[in-house]
């Protein structure tokens, strides 16, 4: 072999060396991103729980959930009232948790997901859990955005009409959705995604992060 087709040879070997190396790094490093990313959630419910007025999580898992008439109960005036309903325009109240501002508790049970929201987003924030991208549970319009972390909204294309999604507020108020439909969008389909159609919506990336997978959700 001449020593030019050596020398090309060798380049090649190389590059599929380097090839294979960058592979592993980055195999290695989406490891390491996913168990950071799930123990961020951990990490901050921990905190957010407490801090929530009689939180049960066993509430969602009930197959009685959706009869309970105190479901959406949570913070009231005198009568009985919840606040928010008095108010629907309000903020949703928040609570600092590792220095995070957060909203409150989304939950879906067919994904055995419970995950902590944080008002507003920004790319740092979605690194550590899902954020409200725009609107709120108040007004029927709540649109929650996150990274597709497996402990994130990696899986909410399994998502199919008639499962449950709840929110539960920093007042202890808890919003009951059902699934509608799931559907995709393009990152620029911004009306879309924020319309007020929907009461609960639930939108991240899909694999090849070209789309966003969307669920849309009813209130009850």
């Amino acid at each position: 072999m001449s020593d030019k087709r050596k020398k090309l040879s060798n380049v090649i070997m190389c590059i599929g060396v380097l090839f294979v190396a960058s592979a592993v790094v980055l195999a290695a490093y989406n490891v390491y991103d996913e168990s950071r990313a799930a123990k961020s959630v951990e990490t901050i419910m921990q905190e957010l729980l407490p801090e929530i007025p009689e939180y049960n999580s066993e509430l969602f898992y009930s197959a009685s959930a959706d009869a309970d008439s105190d479901i959406r109960k949570g913070l009231s005036d005198e009568n009985g009232t919840p606040l928010y309903v008095l108010n629907p325009e309000v903020k949703m109240p928040t609570v600092t948790v590792s220095t995070f501002e957060c909203i409150g508790v989304l939950t879906v049970p067919s994904l055995d997901l419970e995950l902590p929201i944080i008002d507003g987003w920004s790319y740092n924030d979605l690194r550590a859990a899902p954020c409200c991208y725009s609107g709120s549970a108040y007004n029927g319009n709540f649109v929650i955005c996150a990274h597709n972390y497996a402990e994130h909204f990696g899986n909410i294309q399994n998502l199919t009409e008639g499962d449950k999604v709840y929110f539960t507020d920093i007042d202890g108020n808890i919003f009951s959705y059902t699934v509608s439909f799931t559907d995709l969008l393009m990152p620029y389909d911004v009306d879309d995604m924020v319309s007020d159609e929907y009461d609960l919506t639930l939108f991240t990336c899909n694999f090849t992060g070209q789309e966003r997978v969307t669920v849309r959700c009813v209130g009850q």
